[in-house]
């Protein structure tokens, strides 16, 4: 599902399998990294990866997304490429707002709770709602060096979240 997050802005990093992994609760996790060597996170498979691309009126916008699932959870990575003129145009604080509104607006959300925190000693959102199909969201995201990471997850009502927990946790980005 292309994601049309701050007006469409985006671009992203292509997600190798770097050659560590291990086990976590009986199952293999896999540690990816973009092959720029900006970013990695653990995830319980190699991710199915999506793109889109499009003109908007603040740049071009070129997303990836990557998708990988543990059961019934689904884990998502967004990376975002916020164009110079978004940049020169809106404070991170609006940036994170007007990103946050798109996710929610795109995955039909109720219920919605949100919260300032930190990440990569970073200002971030932290958002937990409910979606159209009664799923539980969670996601974070993160801007750092000119781009949007959205850390996605999406799991059945009372399913257990320690997937959840390690895939955000592990999250790196520099």
């Amino acid at each position: 599902m292309a994601r049309r997050l701050l007006l469409g802005i985006g671009a992203g990093s292509l997600l190798v399998i770097a050659l560590s992994s291990w086990a976590a609760g009986g199952a293999a996790w896999l540690r990816f990294r973009s092959p720029d060597g900006r970013f990695a996170v653990d995830l319980p498979a190699a991710p199915t990866q999506q793109l889109s691309e499009q003109q908007t009126l603040v740049g071009r916008v070129r997303t990836r997304v990557f998708v990988a699932a543990r059961g019934d959870t689904e884990l998502r990575v967004e990376v975002h490429e916020v164009p110079g003129a978004a940049r020169w145009l809106l404070t991170d604080g609006a940036l994170l707002a007007r990103a946050e509104r798109d996710l929610l607006e795109d995955e039909g959300a109720l219920d919605v709770r949100a919260s300032d925190v930190q990440q990569l000693g970073r200002p971030a959102r932290e958002v937990t709602y409910r979606d159209a199909a009664g799923r539980l969201g969670r996601a974070r995201l993160v801007l750092l060096e000119g781009r949007l990471y959205v850390l996605a997850t999406l799991r059945p009502l009372g399913a257990e979240s320690s997937a959840v927990e390690r895939f955000l946790d592990s999250f790196e980005a520099w």
